[in-house]
């Protein structure tokens, strides 16, 4: 055989492995179908989530938060939104397709592996427990009001206290504990505490300083047998409630039904509200212990549900009348007290309507909320008429002074700030009007409305008071009167 015959013989061998035209393998050819499958099977993954969001209804209350909405190509002037795609990208991530799945799974798979949380406002502790992530200054005892501050909620909780009395009713305190400072033990490692007095432990220095009745609950679940609170919610169960409702009417000192030998029915059916913030879906469930009770009170609001802004109850069976101010915590609390109570109204309503003692002739008032909550008795006033006060001490100039006003309810609002230099650890505050009589000196309560005047943060130098309008129609003008530390400074609005 000649070179030239092999030469052609390798070039034929060669060119049998090849297309005719293309010159490309066959093995080459079907590893390139394969590579334009996965190329597909992937564009389809990224766009599913996208194509399928109409098939998806989107529900925000197991994260407990309104979800964005569609927004706005112009605004309500007509000009373009230059904010569109920003708002089109909070749309989108908070109603694509699958959502709610890829939520729970980031939640799971980071508590899980790495003992972390993929909700910032969640803090994953051992054993599968959960807590509220702006509960972590309370637990490390890092106040965040200042002392002054405390002193003002305490003030404004004497003059809800005398003004309950003066309809004839007792006004009782409950600041019912965060669940880590009754179970600090499953929080993680790196929350420490870092000082020996928190908010909770101040005010109820503060209170006790004033003579304001205030049940220790804190005390009384340190002391409980069991875990009273739920690993995957920030509230304690129905076991849990009726310690808590024991403790109030005993420092209310209240007669009541003590339900000796009750016994509950543990079921796997509770949807968690921090499980629910964490895994988005809703689906985690924990236990709740339901009392084997049947209970003869009867809900005559036209709201019905435990959490009702308004919630008023009736048993035959009960004694006396209560007014209660409420937070979440009393959504498995009230059925205690509704059965024990001939009436009692249960509300959420904020700020709070003292009226409502003279409303429903309360003989007990009692103001319940939770620890995490103290800082916003030092944002807004109670709806309550300035008590009129004798006032004759000399006063100071004093500038700074800022006043606002606004009609509410029936009411004329007067709200504002003093310069903070003129005071000191506590103080009193009044409002001096001029009438066709003289003078007139009411005293406000010593609140920093911090939304009406535009600020986030709690301040601690304010004044807000309540006046009938047809009182506020006799005044000609109004003064401010600052009383701290021995010292007194009256003030014309700056």
């Amino acid at each position: 055989m000649t070179e030239e015959r092999k030469t052609e013989d390798v070039r034929d061998e060669l060119e049998s492995d090849r297309e005719p035209e293309s010159g490309i393998t066959v093995k080459k050819k079907r590893g390139g179908a394969l590579s334009v499958l996965y190329v597909i099977i992937f564009i389809v993954m990224l766009a599913l989530p996208a194509v399928t969001m109409p098939l998806f209804r989107a529900d925000g209350s197991a994260e407990k938060r309104d979800l964005a909405e569609f927004p706005q190509i112009k605004t309500e002037d007509g000009s373009f939104n230059f904010a569109f795609t920003e708002g089109l990208d909070a749309y989108i991530a908070d109603h694509i397709g699958f959502r709610s799945a890829l939520v729970r799974a980031n939640g799971v798979w980071q508590a899980a592996l790495f003992g972390k949380s993929a909700e910032e406002d969640v803090i994953v502790g051992s054993d599968g427990w959960l807590f509220y992530t702006e509960t972590k200054y309370d637990y490390m005892n890092v106040p965040t009001l200042s002392w002054r501050a405390v002193n003002n909620i305490a003030r404004t909780l004497e003059l809800m206290r005398d003004r309950a009395e003066a309809s004839g009713a007792s006004f009782t305190v409950a600041i019912v504990p965060n669940k880590n400072t009754v179970y600090g033990e499953h929080m993680p490692y790196n929350y420490f505490k870092a000082g020996e007095e928190g908010n909770l432990e101040l005010l109820m220095r503060a209170l006790g300083e004033r003579g304001v009745t205030a049940a220790d609950l804190t005390a009384a679940f340190r002391g409980a047998d069991g875990v009273l609170y739920q690993k995957t919610d920030s509230h304690w169960d129905y076991r849990g409630a009726l310690l808590g409702y024991r403790t109030i009417a005993e420092a209310a000192g209240c007669p009541h039904e003590e339900f000796e030998g009750l016994t509950f029915e543990p079921r796997a059916d509770w949807s968690g509200d921090l499980a629910g913030m964490l895994y988005a879906d809703g689906s985690a469930t924990d236990v709740q212990y339901y009392p084997e009770h049947e209970f003869g009170y009867e809900t005559v609001s036209h709201e019905k549900a435990p959490d009702a802004i308004t919630l008023r109850t009736k048993n035959p069976n009960g004694s006396g009348s209560l007014v209660m101010y409420r937070d979440s915590f009393c959504n498995t609390m009230h059925v205690y007290f509704a059965e024990s109570f001939a009436e009692a109204v249960f509300s959420r309503a904020y700020p709070y309507d003292t009226g409502l003692i003279d409303k429903y002739g309360a003989d007990v008032c009692v103001l319940e909320i939770v620890e995490r909550n103290i800082p916003n008795l030092a944002k807004r006033a109670p709806v309550m008429e300035a008590p009129r006060v004798v006032f004759s001490a000399s006063a100071k100039h004093m500038d700074g002074v800022v006043i606002c006003s606004e009609k509410k309810n029936g009411y004329i609002h007067i709200y504002g700030s003093v310069d903070p230099g003129y005071l000191g650890d506590s103080y009193r505050v009044y409002v001096m009007a001029e009438t066709d009589g003289g003078q007139a000196v009411y005293e406000a309560f010593p609140v920093f409305e911090s939304e009406l005047l535009g600020s986030e943060a709690v301040g601690d130098n304010g004044f807000s008071a309540y006046f009938k309008e047809e009182t506020w129609a006799g005044f000609d003008t109004v003064r401010i009167i600052a009383e701290s530390d021995g010292g007194c400074y009256i003030g014309d609005p700056s």
